[in-house]
């Protein structure tokens, strides 16, 4: 699994500047263990499953729905939300509902 930062990909983590663009065209590359530094405000975003992400701050930008769409086996590790929906995507295979739990958040 490769490493990245949303700085790789433009990001400013000021908590100011919206970072969502920066966060979508790193997340097209598929899976990562990404490295979060700072503040980062954003939109709303999906993150590929089998996605690490330590540390850093997610803030929402203020608009209506801020969502990060989370896919299957997502690990979050020391991560802060201010103002964010985590929304679980759902998947059902032969009448059996698969999801997520979110649990110590």
């Amino acid at each position: 699994m490769k490493f990245t930062t949303p700085e790789m990909y433009g990001a400013i983590g000021d908590g100011v500047t919206n970072d969502t663009s920066a966060f979508n065209e790193m997340f097209s590359f598929g899976p990562s263990v990404v490295y979060l530094r700072n503040r980062y405000l954003i939109s709303s975003i999906t993150i590929p499953e089998k996605t690490i992400i330590i540390g850093g701050e997610i803030l929402s930008d203020g608009t209506e729905k801020n969502t990060i769409e989370l896919n299957s086996d997502i690990t979050f590790k020391n991560v802060k939300f201010s103002d964010i929906l985590l929304e679980n995507k759902t998947t059902t295979v032969n009448n059996v509902l698969y999801g997520h739990q979110i649990n110590n958040i």
